[in-house]
């Protein structure tokens, strides 16, 4: 059985340095999206048993966070409809969908869904 995992993340970028990405120890988003699964529970926001769930959650996170995004950032992101269509295709077939922006303050925002197991490649974030 697939369960999705939701993460959340917001801080500032100086604190999610490499060194940082990689000590599983430090409550900070990997590099690579495997390792989400090995950091503090405290960047787990939720668990799913569907992808609609998940997508729901995702939806109610974007929407918090998109006031506060430095302008022009907000003015590109895609409408909901769009994104949503694209993020469960990406679920569906390669287990991850990861959402990052910054905000008017420079601190980083970084969302991501991850199917637990994850059977997708290994991608580095950054």
């Amino acid at each position: 059985m697939v369960r999705y995992i939701c993460y959340e993340w917001q801080g500032r970028p100086k604190d999610a340095h490499d060194a940082a990405r990689r000590d599983r120890a430090a409550p900070v988003p990997p590099l690579l999206i495997q390792e989400w699964q090995h950091k503090p529970g405290q960047l787990r926001a939720g668990a799913h048993e569907d992808v609609g769930s998940a997508l729901a959650w995702l939806r109610v996170r974007v929407a918090h966070h998109l006031p506060t995004l430095l302008p022009g950032h907000r003015e590109a992101h895609p409408g909901w409809d769009a994104q949503a269509r694209y993020a469960h295709h990406v679920l569906t077939c390669s287990g991850a969908y990861l959402w990052g922006r910054y905000s008017r303050d420079l601190s980083l925002i970084e969302l991501a869904v991850i199917t637990d197991p994850y059977r997708g490649p290994v991608y580095r974030l950054l």
